[in-house]
């Protein structure tokens, strides 16, 4: 075995060789395992989503973390979570717009479309690098701003909240 081989590989469903509702697990050695969600408990798949979501959301804040970039991991967040409410795995999904696509759209005048293929054609890096530029930060933080007073008008008054709970 060279040093080169892949020490595991995790397969599933969409990649090659990966079957319905099942992780293979490929070590390099040539050993595999596998298991298919058809044999996990439901209340085991939960936990399984639920660790897998804190995951998602937490790899998509976790270049910001040296920075201490908590707006920067706030939006990088918000922005997986927005995707999946609406259905979308990748944040390089083809068709999502989030939040710095609209950001490049705007600052370079172009449609959210073409900024999306961009998007879709960068590296990590380069995009790290853009949503650390300030210009870019404070765009999306003024998005982000603007849904929150959206979402503020949509919730409960805070005076009903306080009455429910004899305040």
């Amino acid at each position: 075995m060279s040093e080169n081989t892949k020490f595991l590989s995790k397969i599933i469903p969409s990649d090659i060789g990966g079957k319905p509702n099942t992780v293979i697990f490929a070590f390099g050695n040539g050993l595999k395992t596998e298991l298919s969600l058809d044999k996990v408990p439901a209340e085991t798949i939960t936990q399984l989503a639920l660790h897998g979501l804190s995951q998602k959301g937490g790899d998509s804040a976790s270049g910001m973390s040296k920075d201490r970039d908590f707006s920067g991991a706030y939006a990088a967040v918000q922005a997986v979570l927005d995707n999946l409410r609406n259905g979308v795995w990748s944040s390089r999904a083809g068709s999502s717009t989030s939040d710095l696509v609209t950001v490049i759209a705007k600052i370079m005048k172009i449609g959210e479309e073409e900024a999306q293929k961009k998007v879709d054609s960068a590296t990590e890096e380069q995009l790290l690098a853009i949503k650390k530029n300030p210009q870019v930060k404070e765009a999306i933080a003024k998005i982000q701003a603007e849904r929150a007073k959206e979402n503020a008008k949509a919730a409960p008054k805070l005076d009903d909240l306080m009455k429910s709970i004899g305040l």
